[in-house]
């Protein structure tokens, strides 16, 4: 008899070079079947916030696991969604920040090795993160590729950023050349009562980009009479986010031409 791994067992340890040679370790979750396949996936990249923080030695990287997708795969979620065009499985990749806050090398790492090392469907690539990792989520997809000039908005095929603690001012050439000349789909969430990262953050982007009318237009929830922890509902699979969607099944109606 075949034995499969549980879905929490199928969570590994890995590890990449960042650009200057740090170690950088997250979880990689494969979908069942992926190992003897040759179809290729979406790609879900997940960025966790400052309390899920470690050294990097990994001697914490379960941590990573106490919020969001790590989370509900630890507690046996397969990644699995029903979709129009049948049910789609994420490959999902959730790295460790060891460095104090996200740092450009790595997030930007994270994605780059992710699309080399594993069999993606280039058209659809996610980016989500909450607080600082929602800063991260915000950063990426204005920031540029190294050397090259082309942002890595055009990779991604739609953001999600929760309660997101980067600041838009300084990010309007990556919000008019990266978010809004790529099309990039953007739903970011937050709680209005939220006093670590004022839920005008996240108002202030959503609201440059659709003043340079971005196509399609970001989209803002704000949970009223939530605090900082707008994630638990935000990423659960059993709470819809729109009528017959939840956050997952947003995210794969969108895929990049």
């Amino acid at each position: 008899m075949i034995e499969h791994p549980s879905v929490a067992a199928r969570q590994v340890e890995r590890s990449f070079a960042s650009s200057d040679g740090t170690t950088i370790r997250y979880w990689e979750y494969l979908p069942e079947g992926y190992a003897g396949g040759i179809g290729t996936y979406p790609l879900l990249v997940f960025f966790h916030g400052a309390g899920e923080s470690g050294p990097a030695d990994g001697s914490r990287l379960d941590a990573v696991k106490l919020h969001g997708p790590p989370r509900h795969i630890e507690a046996g979620h397969d990644m699995c969604f029903d979709t129009p065009g049948g049910r789609e499985c994420f490959i999902v990749v959730s790295p460790q920040n060891s460095r104090g806050w996200w740092d450009p090398r790595d997030t930007a790492g994270m994605l780059g090795h992710a699309l080399a090392a594993y069999r993606v469907d280039p058209t659809r690539v996610y980016v989500t993160g909450m607080s600082m990792g929602g800063a991260a989520t915000w950063r990426l997809a204005t920031s540029t590729r190294p050397g090259t000039g082309t942002y890595w908005a055009q990779d991604i095929a739609a953001i999600a950023p929760v309660c997101g603690a980067a600041d838009s001012r300084n990010s309007h050439a990556g919000i008019s050349k990266g978010i809004v000349a790529t099309g990039l789909p953007v739903w970011a969430f937050h709680g209005d009562q939220d006093t670590t990262v004022d839920a005008a953050t996240s108002q202030a982007w959503v609201d440059k980009i659709n003043a340079q009318a971005g196509n399609p237009s970001a989209r803002l929830t704000l949970y009223p009479g939530v605090g900082h922890d707008s994630w638990t509902r935000t990423y659960d699979p059993a709470r819809e986010v729109e009528p017959g969607r939840n956050l997952y099944q947003w995210l794969l109606a969108h895929r990049r031409p």
